[in-house]
C-alpha cells in the first residue's frame, strides 16, 4: 500500500512493466477509497494499455460490493467492448470474485448477446476464461443456457470449455486432497 501511496504522488516512481502488478496488489488489499482511485485512474488515462491494466485490476478486490460494481462498469458504456473480457479474465481468476461471473453474465446475457454478436472471438475468449471457474456443475448450466439461446460462431469454443473446465476440476480434486 505504501508504494501505491508513493506512486499516486510520483508515478515516475514505478517502472512501466510494474504498474499492473501494483494495481493489482493495491485492490487485493484496499477498499472502496483505493477502487475508487483506480477507477479515476482508469477514466483518465489515455494509454490503451494502462486502462486495460487499471480495469483487470477493479477484478482483483477482495470486496465483492466492489467486485459487482466492476462488473457493472463493464456494461456502462465506459468500458470499450473488446476490454469486457480483460475483466472478467481476471474477475474469474480472484476467488472472491469467480462466483459473480456466470449469474453476471446471466443475468445480462441480453445485452452481452447484442455487444458479441458482432465480436465472436471476444465471447470465445471469454468462455475460455470461464472454464478457470473449473466447476462441471456450473459448467452444465452454462452450457444449458447457452445452448438455448447461441450467439452464432460459438459452439465449438462452448464445448472447449466444458473440456478444460473438467480438466481443471479433476486437477483440483487430485491436488487438494
Amino acid at each position: 500500500q505504501q508504494l501505491f501511496e508513493q506512486f499516486l504522488k510520483n508515478p515516475e516512481l514505478v517502472d512501466p512493466d510494474l504498474k499492473a502488478t501494483l494495481y493489482r496488489l493495491a485492490a487485493w488489499q484496499g477498499g472502496e477509497r483505493v477502487y475508487d482511485i483506480l477507477l479515476n485512474l482508469y477514466r483518465k488515462s489515455e494509454d490503451p494499455q494502462d486502462q486495460v491494466q487499471l480495469l483487470a485490476s477493479l477484478a482483483y478486490f477482495k470486496d465483492k460490493k466492489l467486485l459487482k460494481r466492476a462488473l457493472d462498469l463493464a456494461l456502462s458504456g465506459e468500458v470499450r467492448h473488446q476490454n469486457i473480457v480483460y475483466l472478467i479474465a481476471s474477475m474469474c481468476r480472484n476467488p472472491q470474485g469467480k462466483n459473480l461471473v456466470w449469474p453476471w453474465i446471466k443475468s445480462n446475457y441480453a445485452r452481452i448477446k447484442s455487444i458479441y454478436s458482432h465480436y465472436v472471438w471476444h465471447f470465445n475468449s471469454i468462455l475460455e476464461n470461464l472454464s478457470l471457474l473449473a466447476d462441471s456443475k456450473l459448467g452444465s448450466d452454462i452450457k444449458t443456457f447457452l445452448e438455448k439461446d447461441p450467439i452464432p460462431g460459438t459452439q465449438r469454443a462452448l464445448s472447449q470449455m466444458m473440456e478444460r473446465m473438467n480438466i481443471y476440476e479433476q486437477f483440483l480434486k487430485k491436488n487438494n486432497s
